[in-house]
């Protein structure tokens, strides 16, 4: 992807678009004001930005509503086209702390883990970090000696 604007005048105002190239090509023609600061550590990784095409003064530039890096490798499927599976959110940002509460199967506290009996939000299993906590249904600290089969708990992270 070049990273001039002059590309996209060859489309009509207010088309999608999916841009790809470096974060620092793509903030080039973004009509947003992101803070290249915050993203930094990124600037030249495979980034993958949507968004409406818009006039600003004499050229085109993106209204980006959603801007993703690559967050793992691709398969190379030709010379000319791959599969990259790992992206990860930049914009807008996606809250990253996830709460659940679901009712305990077993526990394996030599592993820090909690299988849960049925899946909740996607999770089968709760890992416990370093500064993981587990809680009871009523929102109360609990050991591993609390956890056990049939027992309702919560875990945020």
């Amino acid at each position: 992807m070049g990273s001039t604007p002059m590309l996209l005048s060859h489309y009509e105002e207010g088309v999608g678009l999916w841009l790809r190239g470096s974060l620092d090509q793509v903030l080039h023609l973004a009509v947003n004001s992101f803070d290249a600061r915050a993203f930094a550590e990124y600037l030249e990784q495979d980034t993958l930005a949507s968004g409406d095409l818009r006039r600003a003064g004499d050229d085109f530039r993106v209204q980006v509503e959603r801007l993703y890096i690559r967050d793992g490798p691709c398969t190379e499927i030709s010379d000319y086209e791959d599969h990259c599976p790992f992206w990860k959110q930049l914009y807008p940002p996606v809250e990253t702390t996830t709460s659940i509460t679901g009712v305990v199967v077993k526990n394996i506290p030599e592993a820090n883990v909690v299988v849960l009996q049925r899946p909740v939000k996607g999770f089968v299993a709760i890992t416990l970090v370093e500064d993981g906590q587990l809680l009871t249904e009523d929102g109360q600290p609990a050991g591993w000696e609390d956890i056990v089969a049939g027992r309702q708990v919560k875990a945020s992270g």
